[in-house]
């Protein structure tokens, strides 16, 4: 890889790569593929919801998938399963348009 070192004002160095080594091909494959697990705020935006809202649905509704640590500590990120939420979602759906 070629790259060009340049010193800032501050004396730091930055690293400046060639634009054609940064040219790399992506497969058509890859570009329409789901991610696998959402954050919390992803979560959020796909629902339309705000994060005191899904609080509450993951609070009351036994049926919302359970969310995946990535730690254990208290400040761990959290992750939902992308096909949980889409199957969570439907069966929601199928719920409230049978109630009326």
């Amino acid at each position: 890889m070629d790259h060009s070192r340049i010193y800032n004002s501050d004396g730091r160095r930055s690293v400046i790569r060639n634009q054609a080594s940064e040219a790399i091909e992506i497969p058509s494959v890859c570009k329409n593929l789901k991610p696998l697990r959402l954050k919390y705020n992803q979560v959020c935006e796909l629902l339309n919801v705000t994060r005191d809202c899904l609080r509450k649905i993951i609070e009351n509704d036994v049926t919302f998938p359970r969310f995946m640590k990535d730690g254990t500590s208290r400040q761990s990120a959290v992750y939902f399963d992308t096909e949980e939420i889409e199957e969570w979602y439907r069966n929601y759906k199928a719920k409230c348009r049978c109630e009326r």
